[in-house]
């Protein structure tokens, strides 16, 4: 992967844990002023391009930066953080979910075109 593909999908991760995050804030209660939200989106996803932990310790930077940012405690912020987590994750299937309903299927000439033109393998 390049840097720029990186990049994109570490913009995508940041914002839209960002509004999830912003959103179980919100359920919850706890007065985050949009900088200290910003910053907790920001360094916690960070980690995100890390293969294989990347996404378990951006939950884990996230937990620990609104513990430390608020008067949550330990367990009501891993409780906030999984719940950013799951709407981030609801608000990626809702997007996904719209592009594929109104995607435009590929017509009947195009598709002939492309198996004219594909490899023939002889048994």
């Amino acid at each position: 992967m390049n840097f720029w593909s990186l990049f994109v999908i570490w913009c995508i991760t940041a914002i839209v844990f960002g509004i999830g995050l912003w959103a179980a804030t919100r359920i919850a209660g706890l007065e985050l002023s949009s900088g200290a939200l910003a910053l907790i989106v920001i360094v916690s996803t960070l980690v995100s391009p890390i293969p294989y932990i990347g996404q378990l310790l951006c939950l884990g930077i996230a937990a620990l930066m609104l513990y430390r940012m608020t008067d949550a405690e330990l367990g009501q912020a891993w409780l906030l953080a999984i719940l950013a987590r799951a709407f981030a994750i609801i608000l990626v299937l809702a997007a996904y979910s719209y592009v594929e309903r109104h995607r435009k299927p590929d017509s009947v000439e195009r598709q002939i075109e492309m198996l004219k033109h594909a490899p023939q393998s002889n048994p």
